[in-house]
């Protein structure tokens, strides 16, 4: 079990007096030598203003970065938000993310990546319902 991290999280606050906002967020995450995971969970009620309802949402996401000796890493990741729980049906947010990183060998502590990756990201059950939305870019890092 060495690398497991959990950890937990709650907010209580307000937007304005009595319009509240809170958050309780859980997450844990593996560390390997040769890949990395994530799962994280999410309970939030907002109200925005005191004339308006309160809105409950809850989420996840789950993650994976499987890695190789010689500078290669990919990345996986899922997310669901369903951003109004006491409506029906359930309005949500999927986004999808897929990528592969090199990280070339460098010396003196020095290090530089770079990442080509997919986000898709689709919407269900909203008024009106937003167009499904895909990406691709590049990324690069730069430590020195």
């Amino acid at each position: 079990w060495k690398g497991l991290r959990l950890t937990g999280f709650y907010d209580s606050d307000h937007y304005v007096q009595d319009a509240k906002r809170e958050r309780f967020l859980a997450n844990a995450t593996f560390e390997h030598p040769y890949f990395n995971a994530g799962f994280d969970y999410l309970e939030a009620r907002d109200q925005t203003q005191i004339t308006r309802p309160e809105v409950p949402r809850n989420g996840w996401s789950a993650w994976v970065t499987p890695r190789s000796p010689i500078g290669l890493e990919a990345i996986f990741r899922y997310d669901l938000l369903n951003t109004n729980t006491d409506a029906r049906p359930k309005p949500k947010k999927k986004r999808t993310i897929a990528g592969l990183a090199y990280w070339p060998p460098l010396s003196g502590g020095k290090s530089v990546a770079f990442l080509l990756d997919f986000e898709d990201v689709e919407f269900e059950s909203m008024t009106p319902l937003p167009p499904r939305e895909r990406r691709y870019a590049l990324h690069t890092l730069f430590s020195f």
